[in-house]
């Protein structure tokens, strides 16, 4: 009788521990799956955003860049006061830049404009009389002076005698250097033509204008906006 109950005994016990045994392994199953998977460690390769990794440069922000104004832009005033004298008192006035494409600048005054007119000329007329005006032309740095007044006599002597003016004569005081400073006149028009040389260059500077009550005005500020011409280009 002992016998069979030691039997069932070790058979019960066999069976306890065979049902423990796959309790455990079940238990095991169910936490690995229950575990996030272990990936490769590549958190050091990772390269963050806005960086880049090994030798390749991080890109950068595209600059802005501001729009290259002219040299002449970046060192002349963009107004100027222009001394002259009319009817023998001195009047000072605001003159506007006006850059050529002919290598120079000058200070317009108000009530002239400027305008290109052709290669190598510009004019300079005024708003309201647009018979006063002068044109500029550039002669260059080593024109046929000889050849550049013979010229400038036989277009003056179409209109009447050709007078020279030098000295006091020439109203604007910073004009008497010019090379010569031509004038000839009718009952209807005045005429002047100055050559003037410049740092080197030579202009040729044609004034014309109507004899009526608007030439005491325009004779002095053509000449104020003549003095005021200066190279932009070396």
């Amino acid at each position: 009788m002992r016998a069979i109950r030691s039997l069932l005994f070790i058979s019960v016990m066999a069976i306890a521990l065979a049902a423990c045994g796959g309790a455990n392994s079940n238990n095991k199953y169910v936490e690995s799956e229950n575990e996030s998977p272990v990936m490769p460690d590549n958190t050091m390769n990772e390269t963050p955003a806005g960086e880049s990794s090994g030798d390749v440069p991080a890109a950068e922000e595209p600059s802005v860049t501001e729009p290259t104004k002219p040299e002449t832009n970046g060192k002349l005033a963009a107004t100027r006061e222009i001394e002259l004298v009319v009817e023998g008192n001195v009047e000072k006035r605001t003159g506007n830049l006006a850059i050529s494409d002919n290598g120079y600048f000058l200070y317009t005054l108000p009530q002239f404009k400027f305008t290109p007119e052709e290669p190598n000329a510009d004019q300079v007329y005024m708003d309201n009389f647009e018979d006063f005006y002068m044109r500029i032309l550039t002669l260059g740095s080593e024109p046929d002076l000889t050849e550049v007044r013979a010229n400038a006599e036989i277009e003056l002597a179409m209109l009447g005698d050709v007078v020279e003016m030098k000295g006091e004569e020439i109203g604007e005081v910073a004009l008497r250097d010019s090379t010569f400073y031509l004038h000839s006149s009718d009952a209807t028009l005045s005429k002047y033509i100055i050559v003037r040389e410049v740092d080197g260059k030579y202009f040729k500077i044609i004034v014309n204008m109507p004899n009526s009550e608007a030439q005491e005005g325009a004779a002095p500020s053509f000449q104020a906006m003549i003095k005021t011409i200066e190279l932009t280009k070396p």
